[in-house]
């Protein structure tokens, strides 16, 4: 079971809430010591360090003063606090925090709904006064929380109420059995029906960005690895706010923010596109379309004087081939290569007995074709247990002349990396034209991400590993063949590779260690706003139809 799969709903929210910009984190508590575990996948290259209560974490400051510096957040989870303790401790944490360093910091209710019956006891009835007392400690322990906290020099940058549930079905039976207190307990829902608050503090205000992204029908996971995955990491920074759907709503006003329409792949067209552009523009959106290929494939880009490029703020693509195509048309563009989100477990101390070779693809037939009768002559002399694993394309499946092989057809994108992680070699032919060139190396870190050793064309992807150190380069169908015999039968030397592909992810290729440049252009961009829409408006002239 994977660190992710281990925990429970609440942790994992606590997991979404850490920055995926941190470097050095503190964990305070058994619970804070699940989610840094799992955190490690995210940005395995965090240095963490880790408490089992906040008193040792103090006793270890006292013992080795100076010993922390600069950490970037402490997390600290599953505590029940006296005020003047929680000022103390807080106060503590601003010696060992940088300057926009943040807590996550969770506190359990005691004034839960669900201890109430455990205060009066089972089947007896509720005296009034304590249930007004309740109300009342319950009132004031929740403010009182807010006055220590601020106290001791922090923002509340978000409040989280952990409402388990259950609160609705209790409160309508005790009313029944306790009419004459309903009015009284309905006063109870403000605060007891949050078994814990959750705080993310900050000691100083940060920007609000709003993202609201409008994407396609998901296909092959891309709106996962440029849009949801991306967003994901960026709503972990303090004053971000991300929204993803198929049809977006302008949102008037919010002068306090800073708005951002992130398009991903528009077709615009004068006809039914420019007016949404100039409400955007009115409501005092920051416009970015996000694409990751080269245009040729849809004509109306082109007949409508390019207006998903040249009629909006800034583009942002994944390659610099890419950026130089889009500058042209539109002088903002920002390259951010693909990333994965994570790093998932896999245990490579030994070689496969089976090597399992993946072959996943959409619309890739032109590159396999003149690859396969050369693979198929070969897969006879192999020395050596092989399984094809194809997913997607029934073509290539059909075409393989050899019955170790399985097929699924189109999956979501979580299963076609549960399929990758249990492969050894990834297939990854690519034709050597102006469209492939454009493509981005998003396969060969998928699959160096997940062990599997890229067996691909040169075109795109021996950027990535120039030495070939965790991959294998083919410049003809005999290359391939060849190569996928050698790497099948040569256990140890696949093995190497494939822990080498799983170092250069972990150590370059993970979203963690680049969301900060996509935070830094995003809000540089919309600070620039209005010199952005001076210029997206002269584009708009030059362009329009006469």
């Amino acid at each position: 079971m994977n660190a992710f799969a281990q925990l429970n709903s609440r942790q994992a929210a606590h997991l979404k809430l850490i920055p995926r910009t941190v470097q050095q984190i503190v964990l305070v508590g058994t619970e804070a010591a699940h989610i840094g575990q799992a955190f490690k996948h995210l940005a395995p290259n965090c240095e963490q360090v880790r408490f089992p209560n906040m008193k040792r974490f103090k006793q270890h400051l006292e013992t080795n003063p100076g010993v922390f510096a600069e950490m970037d957040a402490v997390i600290w989870v599953g505590q029940t606090y006296q005020r003047t303790d929680l000022k103390t401790d807080l106060e503590c944490l601003k010696t060992v925090l940088s300057e926009n360093g943040v807590i996550i910091l969770e506190i359990l209710n005691p004034f839960y709904f669900g201890r109430l019956d455990d205060k009066v006891g089972a089947g007896v009835s509720y005296p009034e006064e304590l249930i007004k007392g309740l109300f009342y400690k319950a009132k004031t322990y929740s403010q009182g929380l807010r006055t220590e906290i601020q106290d001791a020099g922090w923002r509340i940058e978000h409040i989280f109420r952990d409402n388990t549930g259950g609160f609705g079905e209790w409160l309508s039976t005790r009313k029944r059995e306790h009419p004459n207190l309903s009015i009284i307990l309905d006063q109870l829902d403000p605060v007891t029906k949050s078994q814990r608050f959750v705080f993310l503090l900050n000691e100083k205000s940060v920007p609000q960005l709003r993202i609201q992204a409008q994407v396609l029908k998901p296909i092959g996971g891309v709106n996962d690895v440029r849009i949801t995955e991306p967003l994901a990491a960026l709503s972990s920074i303090p004053g971000v706010l991300t929204d993803i759907r198929r049809v977006q709503t302008v949102v008037q006003g919010h002068l306090n923010l800073n708005k951002i329409f992130l398009w991903h792949r528009p077709v615009l067209t004068f006809e039914k596109s420019l007016s949404q552009i100039q409400s955007l523009r009115r409501a005092g959106y920051l416009i970015i379309t996000e694409f990751d290929d080269h245009h040729s494939p849809w004509p109306e880009i082109s007949q409508n004087s390019f207006l998903s490029f040249a009629g909006v703020h800034a583009v942002q693509t994944t390659t610099p081939a890419l950026g130089k195509m889009f500058e042209k048309l539109n002088s903002e563009v920002a390259v951010f290569p693909n990333q994965l989100s994570f790093l998932p477990d896999r245990d490579l101390s030994h070689p496969s007995e089976m090597c399992r070779i993946f072959f996943g693809a959409l619309n890739r037939q032109s590159d396999w074709q003149p690859i396969l009768p050369e693979i198929n002559k070969i897969l006879s002399s192999i020395k050596g247990d092989f399984w094809f694993d194809v997913v997607m394309d029934k073509d290539f499946f059909d075409a393989l002349e050899t019955k170790r092989k399985s097929f699924i057809p189109q999956c979501g994108y979580e299963d076609y990396k549960s399929h990758l992680l249990s492969a050894d070699i990834s297939l990854m032919p690519l034709l050597d034209t102006e469209f492939n060139r454009m493509k981005s190396d998003l396969k060969l870190v998928e699959a160096a991400g997940h062990g599997a050793v890229p067996l691909a064309s040169s075109v795109v992807y021996r950027q990535a590993d120039p030495k070939e150190i965790f991959s294998k380069f083919c410049e003809t169908p005999e290359q391939y063949a060849i190569g996928l015999k050698d790497l099948i039968e040569d256990k140890s030397r696949r093995l190497e590779m494939q822990n080498k592909g799983r170092e250069y992810v972990r150590n370059s290729r993970l979203i963690s260690d680049h969301v900060q440049d996509r935070y830094n252009w995003l809000l540089g961009l919309s600070e620039r706003r209005e010199e952005l829409d001076q210029a997206l408006s002269k584009r708009l002239k030059s362009i329009l139809p006469r």
